[in-house]
C-alpha cells in the first residue's frame, strides 16, 4: 500500500515536470532546449509555458509596449507574442505566456524568407533596465532574435526589431542558439501583477524553449 510519503512524492514530482513540459491541445511539446539570458530584472511571478502547435516554429514576433510616460510610471515591455509557421509555411498561430496590463501592440516582425526556404527564430537578447533604488523601475523594455534557414542551417542572423525599443536600459549578451535542426517554439514570462499606487514594471524575464520534430523530452 502506498505510503502518504509517497503520493506526496509523486504528486511533487509530476507538478515539477508539469511546470516544463506542458500540453497545449493536443500537442506534448517536443522542447529539448531552454534560451535564457541573465539582464531579467527579479521582480514578478513566473507563469506557464505556451508552445506553438506541434509540427510549428517560431518565425516571427510583436511586443506589447508602453511608451514613456512623461514623469508617469513606466513599464516599458508587457507582453511578448511568437507567431507560428509550419514547414509549409502556413500559419500555425500565435502564442504568448502572459499578458502586462500597460501599453500597445506594435507591428509583426518576421525572419526574412525567400521561395523554397524557412527562417525561423533561434536565440534572443533583452534590453533591460536595472534596478532603480528608489526611482521608476521599467524591468525589461524590448527583445530581439536571431534568425537561421531550415535548409541550409546557415549561419544566425540579427531580425531587425525596426526600432521597436522601449525607451530605457541597454541590451545585454545574446542567449545561446537552438542546437542545428531545431528552432524556438515556446515562451515562459515573468510578470509583475499591478501594483496599485506601487512602482509597476510588467514583464521582467523570459525564457525561450526550442524543439524539434523529433525529440521526446526535454532536457
Amino acid at each position: 500500500m502506498m505510503t502518504l510519503q509517497i503520493r506526496l512524492l509523486l504528486v511533487f514530482a509530476r507538478m515539477y515536470v508539469e511546470a516544463f513540459i506542458v500540453q497545449q491541445g493536443s500537442r506534448v511539446p517536443d522542447a529539448v532546449q531552454s534560451l535564457i539570458v541573465h539582464n531579467g530584472l527579479w521582480y514578478g511571478t513566473w507563469h506557464q509555458p505556451e508552445f506553438c502547435p506541434k509540427g510549428s516554429f517560431a518565425n516571427g514576433y510583436r511586443m506589447k509596449i508602453e511608451w514613456d510616460q512623461n514623469g508617469g510610471d513606466d513599464t516599458g515591455l508587457n507582453s511578448i507574442k511568437l507567431r507560428c509557421i509550419y514547414e509549409d509555411g502556413s500559419f500555425a498561430g500565435e502564442v504568448t505566456s502572459w499578458e502586462g496590463s500597460w501599453g500597445t501592440w506594435r507591428p509583426l516582425h518576421i525572419c526574412p524568407s525567400i521561395p523554397g526556404e524557412l527562417n525561423l527564430l533561434t536565440s534572443f537578447v533583452l534590453k533591460a533596465e536595472p534596478d532603480q533604488g528608489g526611482g521608476d523601475d521599467t524591468g525589461v523594455n524590448a527583445v530581439k532574435f536571431t534568425c537561421r534557414s531550415t535548409s541550409t542551417g546557415s549561419r544566425d542572423i540579427i531580425l531587425n526589431n525596426g526600432g521597436d525599443d522601449g525607451p530605457f536600459g541597454h541590451y545585454g549578451s545574446w542567449s545561446v542558439s537552438c542546437r542545428p535542426g531545431s528552432f524556438i517554439c515556446g515562451l515562459r514570462t515573468k510578470i509583475e501583477n499591478a501594483q496599485g499606487n506601487g512602482d509597476d514594471t510588467a514583464l521582467d524575464d523570459v525564457q525561450f524553449y526550442c524543439c524539434n520534430d523529433w525529440a521526446l523530452s526535454f532536457k
